[in-house]
């Protein structure tokens, strides 16, 4: 009997696990389907961003199209005018940006744009102009020439995962500068879409260190706690889960730039359908339209530390040449 009833036990375990899976399968699916169906409403902002980067784009091609942009321009100038009017303040990079490019298209253009020359001078007399439209480099090689490509491969082959630290907090100072060399990192169009939520306040990174996966075994280690976020209405419909792209490139410069600021770091994923997800959203004051890419713990590396002799894949498993037996002569593929 009583073996009986230590099977009837397993088997009732069994059952119980397996529902409890069920119900996680279908929440998981439900988040990512959310995650998935998020709609930006046509955030002006974006439109705003993505019509003046169309503009400053064009103007940067080898050989532009004669007069290219003039319905565009129009379009541009009227969101510029309805953020104006509908905005507490202009001055944001947003609107900045805007009418930064947008002046440099009229000054450059050949179209006609005799009745929109007013309608901008109204808005460009309240900003500070940003630098737009584009630079002439006459010789690459000017470039490259500064380049020494053995201490940057000493750079980036030096930075590693590292999880001793001293418990003091980074200077803000400092993070500012590291911000502003990793905002460097290519976007989509120029949108810029990614954000730093950071804390180096002992109590909030207390919190912070019992709500991330993945830092068992050294949850009391990490000094200061960077939350990347990119921004979900930055993208159009046709542009799903694109925020994790651009969010994923910010995040490789972040944790170089740090690097440089002798600064060390280490990224923990923040699973969407993590159960912890929502508690570092509310902790961290993160608005619904932005998703946390990944989480980083950071701060000024112990003199004595461990890294990892992770070996990494040899260079033929990772290059790999796109095949061209199927191209015909003519060019097209079969």
């Amino acid at each position: 009997m009583e073996g009986i009833g230590n099977n009837m036990k397993k088997q009732l375990g069994n059952i119980k696990r397996s529902i409890l899976t069920y119900i996680d399968k279908k929440k998981n699916q439900h988040i990512l389907q959310q995650e998935i169906q998020w709609d930006n409403k046509d955030n002006i902002n974006t439109m705003i961003l993505l019509l003046a980067h169309s503009l400053e784009k064009g103007m940067g091609l080898p050989n532009p199209r004669p007069g290219f942009g003039l319905q565009k321009a129009k379009r541009l100038l009227d969101l510029l005018q309805e953020y104006h009017a509908n905005s507490t303040t202009t001055d944001t990079y947003v609107f900045t940006e805007g009418v930064s490019i947008l002046g440099k298209y009229l000054a450059s253009t050949e179209n006609d744009i005799s009745a929109l020359i007013p309608r901008y001078q109204q808005l460009s007399k309240s900003i500070k102009q940003l630098p737009a439209g584009f630079e002439n480099i006459t010789d690459m090689n000017m470039i490259y020439k500064n380049l020494d490509t053995q201490q940057i491969s000493y750079f980036i082959s030096s930075r590693h995962s590292i999880r001793h630290y001293l418990q003091q907090p980074v200077p803000k100072e400092t993070l500012q500068r590291v911000v502003a060399l990793a905002e460097h990192a290519p976007s989509a169009c120029n949108r810029q879409p990614v954000y730093v939520h950071y804390t180096t306040t002992p109590k909030i990174v207390h919190k912070i260190n019992q709500l991330i996966p993945g830092n068992k075994g050294f949850e009391n280690e990490v000094p200061n706690w960077a939350l990347i976020t990119a921004d979900r209405d930055a993208f159009g419909h046709i542009e799903q889960l694109q925020w994790f792209v651009n969010g994923g490139i910010f995040l490789s410069y972040f944790v170089e730039a740090l690097h440089a600021y002798h600064i060390a770091s280490c990224i923990f994923q923040i699973p969407v359908a993590h159960p912890n997800v929502p508690k570092l959203r509310q902790l961290a004051n993160i608005p619904d339209n932005e998703v946390i890419i990944a989480a980083v713990g950071f701060g000024i590396p112990a003199k004595h530390n461990k890294v990892l002799a992770t070996a990494r894949k040899p260079v033929n498993e990772v290059l790999i040449e796109i095949p061209t037996n199927y191209i015909h002569d003519s060019g097209h593929v079969e």
